[in-house]
This record gives structure tokens, sequence and C-alpha cells, in this order.
């Protein structure tokens, strides 16, 4: 990266640094790790609320081991209290894969069941990253689940909360990936199938999106990268979801 000054800290497995990029505050995560080679987030703490939501494309195959992505932080939970440390998401196209990557350095409580890799029902009732993707006209929509550990879930909605199947299924081709460091940080990533999103529920240039937190359970915090209005925490709100706003990926290096 280039532009503005650089102020570092370190784990055990990650490297953080924060500089001005596009005039934002940035963060970067690089693990010493195999997991993830560079990312990098924006403006934390601001309260800024994504409209529409970046998502960033690449005419590459992204490779978890080689990622090099920015990530946009999450500063503040529903509440409107900071969130300390930050956690940062990005969402990535590349040419057969939408990938959602979630990243924490706070220690996460995981379901009891949860596995890499595997799909497990109920992760939101522990530590987890969602990403959910509508849409509009005919109102379905679908939300995923991520563990810091890489386990994964998904469902498809008809309407808010009315699912499609009544049954868990797991849709076919997603990968996920995760690093966890001693000390409790984590990065994790689930490459979706485009095609299937594309066939279930058009996804394309007038898809809405989401990306949602819960931390720090049981004590639980709720955090929304869109602004999902007053009363009790509720995610299920298409109608607010964020117009994706599709930007080449930057140069990182």
């Amino acid at each position: 990266m280039t532009n503005g000054q650089v102020k570092c800290q370190s784990n055990q497995n990650f490297f953080y640094s924060f500089l001005e990029w596009r005039g934002l505050t940035v963060l970067c995560v690089k693990s010493t790790g195999a997991g993830c080679k560079l990312l990098a987030g924006q403006s934390f703490g601001s309260g800024i609320r994504m409209l529409p939501m970046t998502i960033f494309q690449s005419l590459q195959p992204l490779i978890w081991g080689a990622l090099d992505v920015p990530l946009f932080g999450l500063g503040k939970d529903l509440q409107g209290v900071a969130l300390e440390p930050i956690p940062a998401f990005s969402l990535v196209l590349d040419p057969q894969h939408l990938w959602f990557i979630a990243s924490d350095r706070r220690p996460a409580k995981i379901h009891p069941r949860a596995r890499p890799g595997v799909f497990q029902a109920e992760l939101w009732q522990y530590d987890v990253a969602e990403l959910f993707l509508s849409d509009p006209v005919s109102g379905r929509y679908f939300e995923f689940n991520l563990a810091p550990n890489g386990a994964w879930w998904s469902c498809e909605f008809t309407a808010p909360r009315v699912r499609f199947e009544a049954w868990d299924i797991a849709m076919p081709g997603v990968e996920t990936f995760a690093e966890m460091a001693p000390d409790g940080a984590w990065l994790a990533a689930m490459a979706i199938p485009l095609d299937l999103l594309e066939a279930r529920i058009n996804f394309g240039s007038q898809t809405r999106a989401n990306v949602t937190l819960v931390a720090g359970s049981p004590d639980s915090r709720y955090v929304s990268a869109v602004d999902l209005g007053q009363g009790e925490p509720d995610f299920h709100q298409p109608q607010r979801f964020a117009v994706l706003d599709r930007l080449a990926l930057p140069e990182m290096g």
C-alpha cells in the first residue's frame, strides 16, 4: 500500500497496521500463518453506513492463503456502542464465486458442534458472521452463516423468516476456510458458487445485501453493516438491505 503513515502492532499470528487510503483510516491484517497473505479495511468507529454496499470484483480467481483484499470495519453495535477491537469483513466476486470474508481480534465462543468446513445449523446462537443476499423483485433471500473456525450454514427464504424448505439443506459447492490465532483472533472466508446464486435469487446488479455479526456470546452484541432501525435486533429485514456497488479490486500491495 501507499499513502499515509503507518502505526503497527502484532500478536502471535497476525500483524496489524493502520494507514490512510482514499482519505479513510485503513486496517491491514497480515497473517503470519498459512491462511491469508494480506487484507486491508476501511474506516472504523465513525459510524459509516455503506449505502450502497461495496463488493469488489476480481478478474482472477481468489486463492485462500494468497488473499489481498480490502476489509470494511464495523465500528459500532446496534445500540450505537463502539466496538474495540473492531471486526471487519469484505465481499469479493471472482469469475466463479462470491467470497465472504470476516475477521475479529476478539476470542470467539463457537457452537460446540461446529467443525471446520462442516454444515451446522444454529451457529447464530454463538459468535458468527452472517451474509444476507436478496432479490428485491421476488422477495427471496439467502442467509449464510460463517463461524470463526470455518463451520457454516445457509438457508433460503421466500419472505422474512419464511423458509423455502422446512429442513436444513446445504448449498452445494460452498467452500470455507479459517485461521485462528492462539490468542483468539480469527479470520474466516466462504466461497459461494455464483451460478447457484444467479439461479436461486437472480444475483446481479439489483441484488441487495447486508453483513451482520454476533459477537461476545453469551452476552451477545449484535452488529450490522446497514442501518436496521430501532428496537430488538432483527437481521431479517431485506427491505433495508443495501444495493451492491461493484468496484474493481484495488491493488493493495
